[in-house]
């Protein structure tokens, strides 16, 4: 049984935007993801296991597999991480999770809806995220990761499983032989 979700996501790079349908499916120990584009075209693949992200880009045949605190540390600015669980993040609200070297500024002026952004003092990026509140539990609901006027990773959930089947497959990312590994 896994977590199902469903985001309409859109990234923008150095001013050229794309659109994707964001599937992200979430057990216990892994989550994984699919970005599909316009006609059902696979955009990328991808998981986080043990805090490390794997993610195949098919139409470019390339892919990146590294921490996720060191693909942060790529940003903009060095973030100083040694680790960032984004997994509680799917979850718990930012403040509730140890995120060190980074500062949270937490709104709660909607009880059932809080609003986070997480950043590093001195640094371009930030990370905003909302939360929806079902049955004493966080639930993300939008994203939003901005490094420096270059790059914007913006979603917004469309629809959410809680507890659902999901194929094996869905956790499965396979990369080819020649493809070029992205080091950030």
């Amino acid at each position: 049984m896994a977590e199902a979700y469903l985001f309409d996501a859109r990234v923008k790079k150095d001013d050229k935007p794309t659109s994707v349908r964001l599937e992200i499916y979430r057990t216990d120990t892994v989550i994984a993801f699919n970005g599909r584009g316009y006609l059902g075209k696979g955009a990328f693949r991808g998981i986080v296991r043990d805090d490390t992200l794997l993610v195949y880009f098919p139409t470019i045949d390339e892919f990146t597999h590294e921490p996720v605190a060191d693909l942060l540390n790529s940003l903009s600015c060095r973030a100083g991480l040694k680790r960032f669980d984004l997994d509680a993040l799917f979850e718990q609200t930012p403040d509730s999770v140890g995120l060190d070297n980074l500062v949270v500024d937490g709104d709660y002026e909607d009880e059932d809806h809080p609003v986070f952004v997480l950043r590093r003092e001195g640094c371009e990026w930030a990370l905003r995220l909302e939360y929806d509140r079902r049955d004493e539990r966080w639930w993300l609901d939008e994203f939003y990761l901005e490094s420096g006027p270059d790059f914007e990773l913006r979603g917004r959930r469309r629809t959410l499983r809680e507890q659902t089947e999901v194929p094996r497959s869905r956790f499965d990312v396979s990369i080819p032989a020649g493809a070029v590994r992205l080091i950030p």
